[in-house]
């Protein structure tokens, strides 16, 4: 494997309707906050806000497929009645709106990128965070990935799971794993934050996904 991008994970914490149908009550936001919130950025964001690490935070990045689809879908509905359109809703129906959320209530002074790349949406964020840490080995990335479940018209246009999944990670610059390009075109119809988590959880030294591959360096 050649030119290989090293890094550690230093906090996990993750969600998915696969697992709990029910997210529960938010832990860390308050719901004075939250009430004005999309379902997914109150969760994200609560879990975020949890994270151990959040104070040692050097870049954000947060990474959705569909991102508020949800709520740009309603803006749509609206639209096609000819209806106002909620300020409130079209400023949160932007890709990046969740991660100015967060800063804002985090207090995070720190910049931050979003980032939609299709069905590679969970894979190429760790590139990114990746990346950063390359280039700045002392800093710490705080890594959001989230999406909701299509609406209904849209179910049978995407292919693969259609499961709401959130999943937030501290990454540092390290030698505990390594990634690098593939070009495998590998196909699944599991989600590749799925594939990452379970991968992780295994006992397995390599991670194959369609344009990137994942090593256990200490394994």
């Amino acid at each position: 494997m050649q030119n290989k991008l090293k890094f550690n994970v230093l906090e996990i914490s993750k969600w998915s309707s696969l697992d709990q149908k029910d997210y529960g009550e938010l832990k860390n936001l308050k719901k004075m906050q939250a009430r004005r919130m999309t379902s997914l950025a109150k969760k994200i964001i609560d879990i975020a806000l949890g994270m151990q690490s959040k104070d040692e935070i050097d870049f954000i990045v947060y990474s959705s497929r569909h991102g508020e689809l949800l709520l740009s879908y309603e803006l749509i509905k609206s639209i096609h009645k000819k209806e106002a359109l909620s300020p409130i809703k079209f400023s949160q129906s932007t890709h990046n709106s969740t991660a100015g959320l967060l800063c804002i209530l985090g207090g995070f002074r720190v910049p931050s990128t979003a980032i939609c790349a299709g069905d590679e949406s969970f894979s190429m964020g760790v590139l990114n965070c990746v990346n950063y840490l390359t280039a700045k080995p002392k800093s710490k990335v705080l890594y959001l990935f989230a999406d909701a479940k299509l609406p209904k018209v849209y179910e049978n246009k995407v292919k693969g799971q259609n499961e709401e999944i959130i999943v937030a990670m501290t990454l540092s610059g390290g030698s505990d794993y390594s990634m690098c390009v593939a070009n495998k075109n590998k196909v699944s119809t599991e989600n590749e934050s799925f594939q990452f988590l379970n991968w992780l959880g295994a006992n397995e030294k390599e991670l194959a996904l369609s344009s990137l591959s994942f090593m256990r360096e200490n394994l």
